[in-house]
């Protein structure tokens, strides 16, 4: 609300550049240490600018009057998958992972900044404060608590698909790390067709009915 969602996005993916840099020297020098500084690193300057984004987002979706959100998210899925599609490439032919990481880190951070442009910069601005005052604490609130719940559960589900999927089947199943990048990008393309859809979905069922819908197929 001080300073606007514009220079958070911005400086988050600026800063991510520079960790994934760091990243990069530390698989470079072999060193694990600074390695999980650098994620650590990624992953504080990197949650800010989703937060900002999400935030961007969420004031687009209330200006625009429809469910948006979903179809938002559906270009990071397709930027994961094009990532995949990009690492699965690189290990075929050998290509450094060292010099991938740092390609990249310009490339992904220079588009990043320059998209940022576009944003407005009334676009998530301080909310219009509300006349009616409640005196319970947001974290006492049983929605609150209920939507938490629920979202950690299924940021828990998704979270184990992304990161044990392809260690899974390379490790456990002994197939090539190719194959294992070809599953996931399957997981990829079954999210973005969810995510590209679920707007509609949401706003002819309802956003309650869709949450539970989806929770229990995926449940």
């Amino acid at each position: 609300e001080r300073v606007g969602v514009k220079p958070i996005i911005a400086w988050g993916f600026i800063l991510s550049a520079v960790a994934v840099f760091a990243q990069a020297g530390a698989i470079a020098a072999g060193s694990s240490v600074f390695l999980f500084i650098g994620f650590v690193a990624l992953g504080v300057v990197g949650a800010a600018a989703d937060v900002a984004i999400n935030v961007s987002g969420a004031a687009l979706e209330q200006a625009m009057g429809k469910t948006v959100m979903p179809m938002l998210h559906a270009g990071f899925s397709v930027g994961t998958f094009v990532g995949v599609g990009i690492g699965a490439v690189g290990t075929t032919v050998n290509v450094s992972l060292v010099f991938q990481l740092a390609v990249l880190a310009v490339i992904t951070s220079t588009v990043a900044v320059v998209a940022t442009r576009s944003i407005s910069e009334s676009n998530g601005g301080p909310a219009e404060k509300s006349n009616v005052v409640s005196s319970t604490p947001l974290w006492k609130t049983p929605l609150v608590l209920a939507l938490g719940g629920g979202i950690f559960a299924i940021t828990l589900a998704e979270g184990a698909s992304n990161d044990w999927l392809v260690l899974a089947l390379v490790d456990d199943y002994g197939e090539s790390r190719t194959n294992g990048a070809i599953a996931y990008a399957v997981l990829m393309v079954a999210m973005i067709v969810t995510r590209m859809i679920g707007g509609r979905i949401s706003d002819r069922l309802g956003r309650a009915r869709t949450l539970q819908a989806f929770a229990g197929i995926g449940a």
